[in-house]
């Protein structure tokens, strides 16, 4: 990737994007700081609430990283053993982290599918479940390949967490703790494999 190229990305994304706030500010007639500062602040509430998912969030992003850098490598190597069966691989694992981290920062499952789109909860996490096994059975070889455990791990604690919160708030005191702590940790332990599994296909890349 060239320099202008690099410079000139970040440059134009960030101006489009700015653009969209400051016509959304003026024709919304919403505050243009209710779209720049930080949730808790505009709200006047203490920083640290929400925190854990707030780091939920950069495991999710961490996940997301590593396949796009994974994917950028392997494309500029036109010798790269089995390329395009890595590039779907990196491809789908970053897609499906990029979704999975914009529902989780902005509740798109819990708010925005349901009450302003009109499609219900079920059916959208059932959209990612399916999502998730077909990236687990399309991908077995290269997940096997690179150790597989840590992203089992994530998807038991994913249906842990998802069964748990079947159980009313009075079945099962603290309830969040049971409900979002397996999710939490799902996330590091997808992370974790998305890292391990990048770094072997851009180390060890006969292996996969």
């Amino acid at each position: 990737m060239s320099n202008r190229l690099t410079l000139a990305l970040p440059l134009s994304a960030g101006v489009a994007l700015l653009t969209v706030v400051g016509l959304a500010s003026h024709y919304g007639d919403i505050p243009v700081g209710n779209f720049m500062r930080d949730p808790l602040t505009i709200v006047d509430e203490n920083p640290l609430l929400g925190f854990v998912s707030t780091l939920g969030c950069g495991a999710w992003c961490v996940a997301f990283a590593v396949n796009l850098l994974a994917w950028l490598c392997i494309s500029r190597d036109q010798d790269a053993a089995n390329r395009a069966a890595k590039l779907a691989f990196v491809g789908y694992g970053g897609l499906l982290s990029l979704a999975l981290l914009l529902d989780d920062q902005f509740q798109l499952h819990e708010y925005i599918f349901p009450f302003r789109l009109g499609i219900p909860e079920p059916i959208v996490t059932a959209i990612y479940a399916i999502a998730t096994v077909a990236y687990v059975l399309m991908f077995r070889t290269q997940i096997r390949s690179v150790g597989a455990a840590p992203l089992v791990a994530s998807v038991v604690l994913f249906a842990l967490s998802l069964l748990v919160d079947q159980l009313s708030y009075e079945t099962l005191p603290m309830h969040h703790l049971f409900e979002d702590g397996p999710k939490f940790v799902g996330v590091l332990a997808w992370a974790s494999f998305h890292v391990s599994s990048t770094v072997s296909l851009l180390t060890e890349p006969e292996r996969a």
